[in-house]
């Protein structure tokens, strides 16, 4: 079981991964450990040393491998407009590991990760683990955005899938006009799963985002069968 640690820690560097979305990396500190998929919350400290009464989650993007925290944050709110402004130095107050999401250490299975936007940082995490550690899993990514521009980590998703056959990715976009895409449009549905999956019952489901997306994604699951214990989910407020 991961320890529970709190450390206060600056801005490292910042990573433009869309119009909208940033990367903010931070030194990892000694004796943070953690599961792919967990989270951490965060405050920023204030200009009198102090950590601010407003606390935040965000899901630990990196992989337990990796030497730096990364947090991925999309301008969606106060807290993340702030965060996505943050200069280099500009210091945060850490508390966790937190969060029963995570990835299930089974080669045997198949793993889905089902997710739109900024739903994906949890399903980097499990990816680069995977790639990292060189395990077995069979993993397939199906992952909705609005246009192209929009989806994160594009550039590194299809290097992992490039890198090692057991990991796919399955992108579709809900607003093709205007954006040279010649994959799949439209939303994750029953049959893109079905076309993707081979085998539904020896899968575990996993899928982060809002509720409504979550809602979604669990009729389609039960539609199809798919026992209670294999899905795994993470709702956002």
């Amino acid at each position: 079981m991961a320890k529970f640690t709190v450390f206060v820690s600056g801005v490292a560097e910042v990573v433009d991964e869309t119009h909208d979305t940033k990367t903010l990396k931070f030194h990892r500190p000694q004796g943070l450990d953690f599961k792919p998929g967990q989270f951490l919350t965060m405050q920023f400290i204030g200009k009198d040393g102090l950590p601010e009464k407003k606390i935040r989650s965000f899901t630990i993007a990196s992989s337990p491998e990796d030497e730096m925290i990364d947090i991925t944050v999309k301008r969606e709110g106060e807290m993340s407009n702030r965060m996505c402004d943050a200069e280099i130095g500009a210091k945060f107050r850490f508390s966790g590991p937190f969060g029963a999401f995570f990835l299930i250490e089974d080669d045997a299975k198949h793993h889905a990760m089902i997710c739109g936007g900024s739903g994906v940082t949890p399903f980097r995490s499990f990816m680069r683990h995977v790639n990292q550690k060189k395990l077995g899993h069979k993993m397939t990514l199906f992952y909705s955005n609005k246009t192209p521009v929009d989806i994160i980590y594009r550039e590194e998703l299809e290097k992992l899938s490039a890198e090692n056959p057991n990991i796919r990715n399955v992108l579709t976009i809900t607003r093709e006009e205007g954006h040279k895409w010649d994959s799949l449009t439209g939303r994750i549905n029953k049959q893109v799963l079905l076309q993707y999956i081979p085998d539904i019952q020896n899968t575990i489901f996993y899928t982060c985002g809002p509720k409504g997306l979550i809602n979604t994604v669990l009729d389609i699951l039960k539609e199809l069968g798919v026992k209670p214990e294999n899905i795994k989910t993470e709702r956002w407020n």
